[in-house]
């Protein structure tokens, strides 16, 4: 058996109401002023219906400052990656000043997928710093 992972949170500030430019924009200053503050993280490409977005990962510790940034990018839910990688996606609701995390929706297990089938599926993730990509798939074992 794997020893566990860091738990992490995967996000993205584009929104479809922004053009691509002020999308990357807003997504290049949330980076820069995670490098201020010394954030931790890694930037990721996911890929959702065909369409491309930058995305970033970081540990759970940040879920709070997460929520604001989604709140920010208007942003409709954020991606958790437990220590066996296993996925949930959870909806971000505002009540009051503040976003709440809704009831999960269980995507399964995060799993390496070879560059031809993530095409095919049209919906997956890719790492650029290790060149692979990533979906979700139910009944996987770990």
């Amino acid at each position: 058996m794997r020893e566990p992972l860091i738990p992490v949170i995967i996000f993205s500030v584009f929104n479809s109401t922004r053009t691509e430019p002020a999308n990357r924009e807003f997504h290049n200053k949330i980076a820069d002023q995670f490098k201020i503050e010394g954030v931790q993280y890694k930037e990721l490409v996911g890929v959702h219906n065909g369409l491309p977005e930058l995305a970033l990962l970081v540990h759970t510790d940040y879920k709070d400052l997460v929520l604001g940034i989604a709140k920010l990018a208007g942003q409709e839910s954020i991606l958790l990656l437990d220590e066996t990688r296993h996925g949930t996606l959870h909806y971000v609701t505002s009540v009051g000043v503040d976003l709440v995390l809704r009831v999960p929706v269980d995507l399964g297990q995060w799993t390496e997928i070879n560059e031809e089938e993530a095409v095919k599926l049209g919906t997956f993730t890719y790492d650029p710093t290790v060149g692979k990509y990533y979906t979700f798939k139910q009944g996987v074992l770990v």
